[in-house]
């Protein structure tokens, strides 16, 4: 366990300062898991659990959701899935991993957009032209998200014998990309 404290003191030496407060914020993962697991399983709650759950997440009013969850009615399952998100935004690790993100980790240097132009290969074009006169009624969010993945159209068409990634010039070049930078880093 020292040497992982060790490791996330090295990420964010401001929240991990004091192993023994660490070893004590462990100890306390248990009764988060249990809850989870409580809430997973679908099982009528007692008033001690949902006690529990109310300390656990606490600084909000969920009784109303806590009500729901333990209840027959249609949303039970969605409001048991809320409380897990809940849980997981306050006691989970990404409250420690969204910390260190690549703005609060020292060292990283600036991004730097790189467009490269490739070409709409044939197989794209066609299938986006019949996406479009079979796919009148889309939104326009559909039809965007249809540009942006032309492989997914031409995948609808063709089914499993589809191999997009054989003519996909995407594909080539970051192939390629990947072995001539192998040996160095590419933030």
């Amino acid at each position: 366990m020292e040497s992982h404290f060790a490791r996330l003191r090295l990420l964010d030496p401001s929240r991990f300062h004091d192993f023994e407060q660490f070893v004590e914020e462990q100890k306390n993962y248990r009764p988060v898991a249990d809850a989870v697991a409580m809430l997973l399983a679908g099982n009528k709650l007692s008033n001690e659990e949902l006690n529990m759950l109310g300390d656990l997440i606490g600084e909000q009013d969920i009784e109303p959701l806590l009500q729901t969850a333990n209840s027959d009615r249609d949303g039970a399952q969605n409001a048991r899935q809320e409380l897990v998100s809940m849980l997981m935004d306050r006691h989970g690790t990404s409250r420690v991993l969204f910390r260190n993100t690549r703005n609060g980790v020292k060292g990283f240097p600036k991004r730097e957009l790189h467009t490269i132009k490739l070409p709409l290969p044939t197989q794209y074009q066609t299938a986006i032209k019949v996406s479009g006169i079979m796919g009148a009624r889309k939104s326009a969010e559909d039809r965007a998200r249809d540009m942006l993945y032309p492989e997914q159209i031409y995948q609808e068409f063709e089914g499993d014998s589809g191999t997009w990634w054989n003519f996909d010039p995407r594909v080539e070049w970051l192939m390629g990309h990947l072995t001539s930078t192998a040996r160095r880093k590419c933030w």
